[in-house]
C-alpha cells in the first residue's frame, strides 16, 4: 500500500490557485474561519477504511509541529465521536461499498462549522466531486497522490486557500459554467419559461398559444425575450437549457 501511494507522477503535482473557489463558482464557507496562525497545534483527525493509509498519513504529520494527530480511525461512526474537538478532518469518501464519507462531511459541518476538511479519495466521478466541493471542503486530493501531497494541502488550507488535484479542473470549470447558466435562468419570467418548455416539447407557435391561452404574437415576444436573456443561438439554445436544467417532465 505504501508503495502504491508513492507511485504518482512527480510532474503532475496538485495545485492550489488562490481564489479558485470564486473562479469556479464553488459554494464555500467563510474563509475567515480558517486559522492562519494557530496558537496551538491543529487537532487533526484521519479517517480511512484502510489501516495502512491511516498509519501512513499519521506518520507523515509527525514531523509537522503545526499539526497534532489526535486520532486515526477506519469508520464514520468512530469519526463522529471525535468531530467536536477536531480542527482538521482528513477523510476518504468510500467506506466499503458506500460513499458514507459524504455523510461524514455533512455531519462535520453541522457539529463544527469551523472545521477544515481535506478529502483524500480515489473517487473521480464528476457528480460526486461537485457534491463534495459544494459542501465546502477545503481540499480534494486524488489517490494515488502520496501522503506528502495531503500534508501540503493541509498546510495550504490553514492559510485560507483551497487545494485540488489538477485532474479536477475540467469538472470544476463545468461547475462554474452551470452556475453562470443558472443565474441567467433566474432572469426569465414564469411565462418565458413556459414558452421555452413548450418549444422543447416540439409544439408550434399556434399550439403554444392555445395551450397557454395567449396570443401567437405574444408567444413570439416571450421566445425572443428568453433567447436574449439567456444569450443563446435561437430555439435550439432554449431547448438545450430545458434539458440541462431538467425543465421537462419525465416522458417528454
Amino acid at each position: 500500500m505504501e508503495t502504491l501511494l508513492k507511485t504518482h507522477v512527480q510532474t503532475q503535482r496538485a495545485v492550489s490557485p488562490e481564489g479558485l473557489a470564486h473562479n469556479f463558482g464553488i459554494t464555500r464557507g467563510d474563509s475567515s474561519l480558517h486559522p492562519t496562525t494557530p496558537n496551538r497545534p491543529i487537532q487533526t483527525l484521519v479517517v480511512d477504511d484502510h489501516a495502512a493509509i491511516v498509519n501512513i498519513l499519521k506518520l507523515a504529520f509527525t514531523s509537522e509541529p503545526t499539526f497534532q494527530v489526535v486520532g486515526g480511525v477506519q469508520s464514520v461512526n468512530e469519526a463522529l465521536k471525535m468531530l467536536s474537538s477536531t480542527d482538521l478532518l482528513i477523510t476518504d469518501l468510500q467506506f466499503g461499498h458506500a460513499t458514507s464519507g459524504i455523510d461524514l462531511i455533512r455531519e462535520a459541518k453541522e457539529i463544527n462549522p469551523k472545521i477544515l476538511i481535506v478529502v483524500y479519495s480515489g473517487l473521480d466521478s464528476a457528480d460526486i466531486i461537485r457534491e463534495v466541493v459544494n459542501l465546502g471542503v477545503n481540499a480534494y486530493i486524488l489517490k494515488p497522490y502520496d501522503e506528502a501531497e495531503v500534508v501540503k494541502a493541509s498546510q495550504a488550507v490553514l492559510e485560507g486557500k483551497i487545494y485540488y488535484s489538477p485532474e479536477l479542473t475540467p469538472i470544476l470549470a463545468k461547475n462554474k459554467e452551470m452556475a453562470h447558466k443558472s443565474e441567467k435562468l433566474k432572469l426569465l419570467t414564469e411565462r418565458e419559461i413556459d414558452v421555452m418548455v413548450c418549444l422543447a416539447e416540439d409544439l408550434t407557435t399556434k399550439a403554444i398559444a392555445s395551450k397557454l391561452n395567449i396570443a401567437a404574437p405574444t408567444v413570439a415576444v416571450h421566445r425572443q425575450s428568453a433567447i436574449r436573456k439567456l444569450e443563446v443561438n435561437g430555439v435550439i439554445g432554449l431547448i438545450h437549457y430545458c434539458y440541462e436544467f431538467g425543465l421537462l417532465k419525465p416522458g417528454q
